[in-house]
C-alpha cells in the first residue's frame, strides 16, 4: 500500500546489512547502506555474469537470471548472529514464467564442518523457509507462498531465539506462519561468506528473482516494525544517497 506511508521511514535499529541495489549493475557491487558510504565493507559482489537492471519497489533493483547469477557478501562480524536473535526483510519479484519448485536461495551463510553451521534462508516452492544449522539442522517453511506474478511482494522473518513463538513469517505485511526455534539454540557463527540466490555449501541451483533492499538485523523485530516498512511502499527508508554516478539513470 504506497498511500499509507507517504515519506520514507528510519530504518529500524541494529541494521546490520542493506543492500539497496540501487546501484549501476555494470559495476557489479552492491554497497552495504547500514555501514555508512564511505565504509566499504559487506558489498555484495556480483559473481559469474552481471545481474540485469530493473525499476525496484524502492529506487532501482537488480534480477538474477536464474542461469548463473549470484552474489557474495565476505564474512563480516556484523553478518554473524551467535545464539542471538536476528531477523531478515526484503522486496522480492518472481518471474512468471521460471520454475520455483524446491529450494531457492535468497540468504546464505553457512559452512560444514563436521556439521552444519550458519543460517540460510530460501524460498520453497515459493514458500520462504528458514534454516538455523549449529552442527545439527533445523528448516521452518512459511505457511504463504509469494506469489509468482511478476510483482514485488514484501517477506520477512523475525527469530527471536528464546521464544516458544520466537520464529515469525510475514509476507505482504502479514503473519505467515509462527515456530518455536529452542531446538537449535546454538552458536550460527561462521566464517562462510554470504551468499545471495545460491547456497554458500556446494550446489549450483540459482533463482530468477528481482531483489530490492535486502536488509538484516542483529535482533527481532516487531510485528508493527514489519507492518511499517511493508506500508512505506516505494517510499522506502530514508538513504543518504552517493554520487549520482553510482544509479542506473544517473
Amino acid at each position: 500500500n504506497d498511500f499509507t506511508c507517504m515519506s520514507c521511514i528510519n530504518k529500524p535499529a541494529n541494521n546490520v546489512g542493506w543492500w539497496s541495489f540501487d546501484e549501476n549493475v555494470n559495476f557489479s557491487e552492491s554497497y552495504d547502506l547500514s555501514a555508512g558510504l564511505n565504509v566499504w565493507d559487506r558489498i555484495a559482489v556480483a559473481q559469474t555474469s552481471v545481474p540485469q537492471p530493473l525499476v525496484g519497489k524502492v529506487q532501482d533493483a537488480w534480477r538474477l537470471d536464474g542461469v548463473d547469477d549470484f552474489l557474495r557478501v565476505e564474512d563480516h562480524p556484523s553478518l554473524n548472529f551467535g545464539t542471538g536473535s536476528f531477523s531478515f526483510e526484503g522486496w522480492v519479484q518472481l518471474d512468471s514464467t521460471f520454475n520455483y519448485g524446491g529450494v531457492r536461495v535468497l540468504l546464505d551463510k553457512r559452512q560444514f564442518t563436521n556439521g552444519y553451521y550458519g543460517y540460510h534462508i530460501a524460498l520453497y516452492n515459493r514458500q520462504p523457509l528458514l534454516q538455523l544449522a549449529d552442527g545439527g539442522y533445523t528448516n521452518w517453511v512459511s505457511t504463504i507462498q509469494v506469489p509468482q506474478d511478476n510483482q514485488w511482494h514484501h517477506i520477512a522473518v523475525t527469530v527471536l531465539r528464546a521464544s516458544p513463538t520466537g520464529i515469525k513469517f510475514y509476507v505482504d505485511g502479514q503473519p505467515a506462519g509462527i515456530f518455536d526455534p529452542r531446538g537449535r539454540p546454538g552458536n550460527l557463527t561462521t566464517p562462510a561468506k554470504l551468499h545471495m540466490g545460491r547456497t554458500s555449501v556446494g550446489g549450483s541451483a540459482t533463482v530468477k528473482l528481482g531483489m530490492d533492499e535486502f536488509s538484516l538485523y542483529k535482533r527481532s523485530l516487531a510485528p508493527a516494525e514489519i507492518q511499517r516498512i511493508f506500508n512505506s511502499g516505494r517510499f522506502g527508508a530514508c538513504k543518504d544517497f552517493p554520487p549520482e554516478s553510482w544509479w542506473p539513470h544517473g
